[in-house]
């Protein structure tokens, strides 16, 4: 721990005089100051008085500037105290040399995790406008049936990516927000270990490709899965450069990079498609978009030092085993995720069915899609907090994000179920009109999965790892039992109820798993959610528009349910400065 002249002072004493009038670093007075005279040493301090010291604030050139930032640091860490702090207070952004107790520490990190989020959510609303068109276009260029095709081939290399989508980066995120010193190592071992993991995930693909199509009954979709095989490696390294981002936490450059990839497909795979390359063309043009995203996120390799390799070798070794869990955890997610489309495909056998079901499907995960800016701004901000034993800020974060959640995704249940066939008109053509009912159960789903996407991932941030797996494990058990049974009888339409079903059921266990951080306030929100989009659904059904109008009434539908979540009480003006600290601004 360095003095005022930034020089080492351990087992140094400095006397802390009683009676100073200066307020604290964060500008604010204090109630009460530390009656200390005597020359005293830290260590001796700190085991007096139960503390405990985390290592000094990277923000600070210098660590301490006077003996004030000193007491403060040792004071406001305390994970465990018996006498009342002048520093534990209400919660404040604190300016750059304020000592990072858990008011003014947490107030800074809170700020960050809200402008990590709207930044991350703000990408990816450009990416799934991108999303839109590109669906919009390929489901009128190519027709129900190819677009099944190429929906069906897009499913099964999303769960081959997920094999470098996770596990891996997410260990490297997590090691590098936590450990700053290792950064260095941690970025060349993640490096290392990914493009080996992705070259053996490309060999495989192209081995198993005829199995996997005989299964589903289509032998011509063995040639598809082979030529989308090709992005597998140029994707594997543009997720290591985006996890090394999220981990330093620069989230505008995260940002801009998904952004950029966004629309290097959009225009990619509608090129491709647009000149006749049909459903080959479009897996194509992920190949590519994935070499633009790579480019757009990535950042110089840290400087080589002797051993530099072998450092690297080291580091992928610990972070492969690491990694399982993660790996686990999104592998089986994917399995829930697509496996209502490969029953489909299976059990009904049209390509036609598969395109109509795939085009609901994709329209009910927006609020899932839309939330993984939440969840890449969540993990490493949770997991950073729940390292420094702060679990006042843990719970804080997880209430944040559940309830954005449920607020976000409510809405969207209530819309869809009443202008399901308009949007599906919109967005796609009218031949896809008649999968509405499915729809809208796909949509109160999609509710679901985000809430529990959200708990899952706080769980793997606090190492609850056992906890978060067996509730994926269980609800992959239920799906697939449900899906066996209700698809064959009832189609689309049973396959819609096996998800919602199962995604209800994790969500709620997961809830509970999490309930020391909720209390009852979730109840309360998700009840007055219920109410505000019941009664825009309602208004939205009554008017039954024409698809085009959806453009400005989904706009204005979102403005009346914010408002009436204010007059409800649910939106405060907490809220407001939040959402401002997000943008850098100060609340009133």
């Amino acid at each position: 721990m360095g003095d005022a002249g930034g020089k080492q002072s351990d087992g140094a004493t400095r006397r802390l005089v009683a009676g100073d009038d200066r307020s604290r670093p964060c500008g604010r007075p204090c109630r009460r100051k530390p009656r200390l005279s005597e020359p005293v040493r830290l260590e001796d301090m700190c085991r007096r008085r139960r503390l405990q010291v985390l290592p000094d604030p990277p923000h600070l050139a210098e660590p301490f500037r006077s003996d004030e930032d000193l007491v403060g640091h040792a004071y406001a860490l305390s994970r465990e105290t018996s006498v009342k702090t002048p520093y534990d207070t209400d919660e404040r952004d604190g300016r750059p040399n304020a000592p990072r107790c858990r008011s003014q520490g947490g107030g800074r990190v809170s700020r960050s995790v809200a402008r990590g989020t709207m930044l991350g959510i703000a990408g990816q609303v450009w990416h799934l406008a991108a999303a839109f068109l590109l669906y919009a276009f390929l489901a009128r260029k190519l027709g129900p049936a190819k677009f099944g095709d190429w929906r069906l081939a897009l499913s099964i290399l999303n769960w081959f990516e997920l094999f470098v989508n996770a596990g891996l980066v997410k260990v490297a995120t997590k090691a590098i927000a936590e450990r700053p010193e290792e950064r260095p190592s941690t970025i060349r071992g993640a490096y290392l270990g990914q493009m080996v993991l992705a070259a053996v995930l490309f060999v495989g693909a192209l081995v198993l490709a005829g199995p996997v199509a005989a299964s589903l009954r289509d032998p011509d979709l063995a040639f598809l899965l082979r030529v989308s095989a090709l992005d597998i490696p140029l994707y594997a390294a543009f997720m290591v450069a985006a996890a090394v981002l999220l981990g330093v936490q620069r989230f505008e450059r995260h940002a801009f990079g998904m952004s950029v990839y966004a629309t290097a497909k959009l225009l990619a795979v509608g090129g491709l498609v647009w000149f006749g390359f049909s459903v080959p063309g479009a897996l194509l043009g992920n190949t590519i978009a994935s070499i633009v995203g790579f480019a757009a996120t990535f950042t110089p390799w840290p400087r080589k030092s002797e051993g530099a390799f072998a450092d690297a070798v080291s580091q992928a070794k610990t972070m492969g085993p690491a990694s399982v869990p993660f790996l686990t955890q999104n592998l089986l997610e994917g399995l829930a995720a697509s496996m209502d489309l490969w029953f489909l495909k299976r059990l009904v056998g049209s390509s036609a069915v598969v395109g109509l079901y795939g085009g609901a499907a994709t329209l009910a995960e927006v609020p899932v899609f839309l939330f993984i800016g939440l969840n890449r701004a969540l993990f490493p901000s949770i997991a950073r907090v729940h390292a420094e034993g702060d679990t006042y800020m843990a719970h804080r974060f997880t209430r944040q994000g559940v309830r954005l959640a449920l607020l976000v995704t409510v809405l969207g249940v209530g819309v869809i179920a009443a202008t399901g066939e308009q949007a599906l008109t919109l967005v796609y053509s009218a031949s896809f009109a008649a999968i509405a009912g499915p729809l809208a159960v796909l949509m109160a789903a999609a509710c679901a999965k985000t809430v529990w996407s959200v708990c899952t991932e706080v769980l793997m941030a606090e190492d609850r790892r056992r906890t978060a797996l067996g509730i994926i494990v269980g609800a992959l058990v239920v799906q697939v039992a449900l899906l066996a049974a209700l698809t064959r009888l009832y189609g689309a339409m049973g396959a819609a109820v096996a998800v919602a079903i199962a995604s209800a059921g994790a969500a709620t266990v997961s809830l509970l798993m999490l309930r020391d951080a909720f209390g009852a306030r979730m109840l309360l929100t998700g009840g007055r959610a219920v109410l505000a989009a019941g009664v825009v659904g309602g208004v939205l059904w009554w008017i039954d528009p024409q698809p085009i109008a959806l453009l400005v009434l989904y706009p204005l539908a979102a403005v009346v349910y914010v408002g009436l979540l204010w007059m409800l009480g649910e939106v405060e003006a907490d809220d407001v400065r939040s959402i401002r600290g997000a943008f850098g601004r100060r609340g009133a």
